[in-house]
């Protein structure tokens, strides 16, 4: 049965929140989402600790609906975090981890995109492009953000991300998941990378480094790369 809003409390794990009208007692300006969306918030126990990145959002609550109901309103809003020490409520963009401290319990919006994700209706697929790290740290980063550096599986894929950092008129060189393994090319989710022309420039790969590269400024398909050069990278949401 889900939990309405009016049963929305702090021990709860799931919370079902319709906001209908701003809270009181907010100084700052909320992008609203529509009136009659319903939003479900989960808490996220699959990290003890946690560092929160780019804060919307402080108020001083204990309640978890009047926290949700903030992140509902919010249209950047990805979860909240209630922290017992001050009986504080904050709304992030973004979550990472590790560490927060003792006694910080995380809700999160269960939608398929990141606020600041771009969603591919047709793929059901969600993507970031960020700057700038090493393959090891872009990896990283991306598994912070619940996503991981994107797999190009399909060409409908490569060529709906392509087109679309084509048309936001970004050039350069990407990090995609994918890497020299046990002597075969494989993607972050273990299957083998296609190794047609489809996929990979002319003359790629040739052995110039163990990490996969998409290169927007000349034939837009992949390269291999020094894993240690620092890049700008994709980040998806599987």
């Amino acid at each position: 049965m889900p939990i309405t809003a009016g049963s929305c409390q702090f021990g709860m794990p799931y919370c079902t929140q319709s906001v209908r009208s701003q809270p009181p007692n907010i100084s700052h300006s909320l992008a609203r989402t529509p009136d009659t969306q319903h939003v479900n918030f989960y808490e996220d126990k699959t990290r003890s600790n946690y560092v929160f990145r780019d804060p919307l959002f402080t108020v001083v609550t204990s309640s978890l609906s009047k926290c949700v109901a903030l992140c509902n309103i919010e249209s950047e809003c990805y979860g909240v975090s209630l922290h017992i020490s001050d009986n504080s409520c904050r709304g992030y963009k973004r979550f990472a981890g590790p560490s927060t401290s003792h006694g910080t319990r995380v809700w999160k919006k269960d939608i398929r995109c990141h606020p600041h994700f771009t969603y591919i209706k047709s793929l059901d697929l969600c993507w970031k492009s960020y700057n700038l790290l090493d393959w090891n740290n872009a990896n990283r980063f991306c598994s912070e953000e619940d996503a991981r550096l994107i797999v190009f599986d399909t060409a409908s894929k490569l060529d709906s991300v392509r087109q679309d950092i084509s048309e936001a008129g970004e050039t350069g060189y990407y990090w995609v998941g994918g890497q020299y393994v046990f002597g075969q090319w494989e993607w972050l989710d273990g299957t083998k990378v296609d190794m047609s022309t489809t996929f990979w420039g002319p003359g790629e790969p040739n052995d110039s480094g163990d990490c996969i590269g998409l290169v927007m400024f000349s034939h837009m398909k992949f390269d291999d790369g020094r894993c240690t050069a620092t890049l700008r990278y994709i980040c998806e949401k599987p």
